[in-house]
């Protein structure tokens, strides 16, 4: 037996926020809450999160709810009828196969904090009377993201801006790597930016509107000199391209096959597709290392720290919650670290 909730619970209580219809006297089946009732759990559940975030936690639920053996809507439900010792029990022998089983850490933790979340939201609302917070799983920290030196970047932009035939691909390709550079930005943050998250007030400057990691809502953020340039040379390129819907919006950065460039049509650049830019252009600009989107950002950050920028600063435009995490991006801190003990060494 998996779980005490693969057991058919009793008959749910009423709660006062969301009252569920009557068995009839004689039926021994649980109460089967009305689909409105279901959609308001799952409000509640999700509340607060973005588009992109509520995908993420739905599919890490739907992974719980298939080890439990039920439909992923149901989940609330369950939670609700469950107690305290039952759920914990239950979710620590989830956590066990998550140990033992192939997803790598970083993904068992998102769905570990998706169960603590749903149970969380539901105690908050008083439709439950206890709570539940998940051990999550050590992750080591890879350097396998460090940032591209300077030389590399400065080689990647010259590859983007000159060492293309395609007039669409290099304004497209330059406004992308300026972008993602002068503001710091992630992957997922640049694919998902629409042509009217650009305002451009000409001589009073351009922002662009994002919407940062776990955020709900878009920022706009002020675009510097260089990168607006190159972002106004691809809108103009870019207006060429017409959109799947009319109604919007319409995705900035969008593919350029041969197939879509025939037909004009503009469709959004995907995490992959921004991989292989950089991929195809570190190539084309003779650079011996492979670099990632969140290279760029790293490389944004760490030239701000090794230029004597005030950390204040540098947190606040890597728009992280915590200056620790920030420091992490400083790759050359391990480097003047082992300097100085070297130094230290040579004194006695």
């Amino acid at each position: 037996m998996k779980s005490l909730f693969s057991q058919v619970p009793d008959p749910m209580t009423p709660h006062s926020l969301i009252p569920l219809v009557e068995t009839q006297p004689d039926s021994a089946c649980i109460v089967r809450p009305s689909a409105a009732q279901v959609e308001y759990l799952w409000e509640i559940a999700l509340a607060d999160l973005s588009d992109a975030s509520q995908a993420t936690y739905c599919a890490r639920l739907a992974h719980f709810s298939g080890w439990l053996g039920i439909e992923p809507s149901h989940l609330p439900i369950l939670i609700l009828q469950s107690d305290a010792a039952s759920f914990r029990v239950s979710a620590q022998r989830y956590r066990k196969s998550l140990e033992t089983g192939t997803i790598a850490p970083a993904t068992a933790n998102l769905a570990l904090a998706a169960l603590s979340r749903i149970v969380g939201r539901l105690h908050e609302a008083r439709l439950i009377d206890w709570s539940y917070r998940a051990k999550a799983f050590r992750v080591e920290t890879s350097r396998d993201t460090a940032g591209p030196t300077a030389e590399m970047t400065h080689a990647l932009l010259a590859a983007a801006s000159s060492g293309q035939t395609d007039a669409h691909r290099q304004g497209r390709d330059e406004a992308l790597i300026r972008l993602a550079l002068s503001l710091g930005l992630r992957r997922s943050e640049l694919v998902r930016l629409n042509v009217e998250d650009v305002v451009d007030r000409g001589g009073k400057g351009m922002t662009v509107a994002v919407r940062g990691k776990g955020k709900a809502n878009k920022k706009p953020l002020q675009v510097p000199f260089n990168a607006a340039v190159a972002l106004r040379r691809w809108l103009e390129l870019r207006e060429r391209f017409a959109s799947e819907d009319d109604r919007g919006p319409h995705p900035l950065f969008i593919r350029l096959t041969p197939a879509s460039c025939a037909r004009r049509a503009a469709h959004r650049l995907s995490d992959e597709g921004v991989a292989h830019i950089l991929e195809r252009l570190g190539m084309l600009g003779g650079i011996d290392g492979k670099i990632r989107a969140h290279g760029l950002r790293h490389r944004a950050i760490t030239s701000l720290l090794e230029s004597g920028a005030p950390l204040a600063d540098v947190v606040a435009f890597a728009r992280h919650a915590d200056p620790k995490t920030t420091m992490l991006y400083w790759d050359s801190q391990r480097e003047a670290a082992e300097k100085a003990a070297q130094v230290v060494d040579g004194l006695y």
